[in-house]
């Protein structure tokens, strides 16, 4: 599996071309040999009956952390701007009665500027992680291999018995 292909991405695939493993197994495997995705006619068709799309520039992203701030006292994230404004802009095309759902998807304290800029506060980080960049950094360096990161994951692992 390509680690750059989300799995959801390929179960969403299989299950709008009909649930043949034989030919998503192929598919997958000519976008591993080709770097291209051709879809089914089935594929597509699944696909834009679950899914709208949208995009936002850097104005409409600030303006939708601007809204979230005034409107909601939160204080969001870039990413979870864009997808705020995306919500808003597809909003009066979903049929009455379906919920249109916006997940924050980083804590604004990642992108300080940038929240800063748009709604003039610049967010702190969590109080869990306050002191963050205070902390001694630990970590240990392992060998590029499945067997000593597997061996190093069991040896620090809790006991399942113990819990």
């Amino acid at each position: 599996m390509d680690i750059q292909v989300s799995s959801n991405f390929e179960r969403l695939l299989f299950d709008a071309g009909g649930r043949d493993g034989g030919a998503m197994a192929a598919q997958m495997h000519a976008f591993e040999a080709t770097k291209a995705m051709t879809l089914t006619n089935a594929q597509a068709q699944g696909a834009s009956t679950l899914f709208t799309s949208a995009r936002a520039d850097q104005v409409e992203t600030a303006r939708a952390l601007q809204w979230a701030y005034r409107s909601a006292g939160q204080v969001i994230d870039p990413h979870t701007g864009v997808g705020l404004h995306c919500a808003q802009a597809v909003a009066a095309s979903v049929p009455a009665g379906v919920p249109i759902v916006t997940l924050a998807t980083a804590h604004p304290a990642k992108f300080p500027d940038a929240v800063e800029r748009a709604i003039g506060v610049r967010p702190s980080l969590p109080a869990r992680v306050g002191d963050l960049f205070g902390r001694e950094e630990s970590f240990i360096e392992l060998a590029g291999d499945y067997a000593t990161t597997r061996d190093h994951v069991l040896s620090h692992a809790a006991s399942t018995s113990a819990r």
